[in-house]
């Protein structure tokens, strides 16, 4: 890598993007046209230093970025116009960018993350599986959806993610219009040996036989009006009653129109506990769902009959992470303004931020975090200098290579 007369690396994005650099050449001849001159491993770039550089948060930034003699210099990009990106924005293919996504989660691990509970197998994978929305700007009703505002619903985005507890990190991600089905898009993403952690909203017997069916388990909050039919009720240990569970039993779910869907019995736990309060996202800490004391009452279902009672509250109440996530990515990141302003763009934008998400981790080996983000922001910005850069992220990670 370059260095200026200092000693110090001329941008920090040349080491910071290093590990997509091997995905630039198939994105340089994606949609290649002797007249652009915009290509998408460039406008990738450009994206990603919008994300990390606080003066780069719009698309008139971005495209002055691509005017400034060092940027091009270091990230091999060419003076662009508001129209050409505008235009690629409409023609390059998200889906490239969500399969480098899912490469580099393959490859990231962060060693802060969530240790692997001692009685779920090492190859099993917890997964956290929630959606997030954005609600689309005045102005792009038209084009989205006619059907939005006559009834009542704003039009919009739905990023549905996955996110690996004891890796810290997304590990699957799909964006969709706000009115696509959460179940129906969790159903055609499931893999083999996963637990999947999920909220009442995911409650469908034939989403949960389709885990079942695909040789994996879940562990979903049960809704206050589910039917179930006893079999037998099992003992609680002393570790569970002091977590706050009251009732442990295997059941059969559903009633007469849906009994039978769910082929065997499953476990239903009820526990009245104080989940690990939210400072930073919840105002006054307390969880949505609690009560005046702070208190939540739980129904879980499971097909989990070997694990203690226990661990299951405690890998539910694991799954607020997926949210403080969701946090993260959209007001410190920056992912919660809309760089563009089309569906197709949108998902440029959001593949772009969570491969920047990414990055972070390869970089720091850490889950992203504010600190982690103001020191990259100071350096990329100027204010800071490359040792003092290492100085502050050495706070939060290990040492930097």
């Amino acid at each position: 890598m370059k260095r200026a007369a200092t000693g110090e690396p001329k941008l920090v994005g040349v080491k910071f993007c290093k590990p997509i650099m091997r995905f630039l050449g198939a994105l340089h001849a994606h949609e290649k046209h002797p007249n652009r001159s915009l290509h998408f491993d460039q406008l990738t770039v450009l994206l990603l230093m919008a994300y990390f550089d606080p003066a780069r948060a719009t698309l008139r930034e971005i495209v002055q970025t691509s005017k400034l003699k060092r940027v091009q210099k270091a990230l091999n990009v060419r003076p662009t116009s508001l129209g050409s990106v505008s235009e690629a924005s409409h023609v390059f293919d998200p889906e490239l960018l969500r399969q480098i996504f899912l490469e580099l989660a393959r490859e990231a691990c962060a060693i802060d993350a969530v240790p692997h509970p001692r009685q779920v197998p090492k190859e099993m994978m917890i997964s956290i599986v929630d959606g997030t929305l954005w609600t689309a700007l005045p102005r792009m009703y038209k084009a989205l959806a006619q059907e939005g505002p006559r009834s009542g619903r704003k039009p919009g985005f739905m990023l549905q993610l996955h996110f690996d507890l004891c890796r810290g990190v997304p590990t699957g991600a799909v964006v969709d219009d706000a009115f696509a089905s959460e179940k129906q898009l969790l159903g055609k993403a499931l893999s083999r040996n996963t637990l999947y952690v999920v909220d009442r909203g995911y409650m469908s017997f034939e989403l949960l036989q389709s885990i079942l069916d695909k040789g994996s388990s879940f562990l979903i909050r049960g809704k206050d009006q589910t039917v179930h039919r006893l079999r037998r009720e099992r003992p609680i240990s002393d570790a569970a009653r002091k977590a706050g569970v009251y009732w442990d039993a295997e059941v059969d779910v559903g009633s007469e129109p849906h009994a039978g869907k769910i082929k065997r019995p499953l476990r239903m736990i009820r526990a009245r506990c104080q989940l690990p309060a939210q400072h930073n996202l919840i105002p006054g800490g307390r969880h949505p769902a609690a009560d005046r004391t702070g208190m939540v009452d739980l129904i879980l279902l499971t097909d989990r009959m070997d694990w203690d009672a226990d661990l299951l509250l405690e890998l539910y109440a694991h799954r607020w992470k997926i949210e403080l996530f969701f946090r993260w990515f959209k007001h410190v990141l920056g992912c919660r303004h809309f760089i563009f302003e089309s569906e197709n763009g949108f998902a440029l934008q959001v593949y772009a931020a969570l491969i920047g998400a990414l990055l972070v981790v390869l970089y720091t080996g850490r889950k992203p975090n504010l600190a982690v983000m103001r020191a990259i922001q100071h350096y990329m910005s100027g204010w800071a200098t490359y040792a003092e850069f290492k100085v502050m992220i050495a706070k939060e990670s290990p040492a930097l290579p």
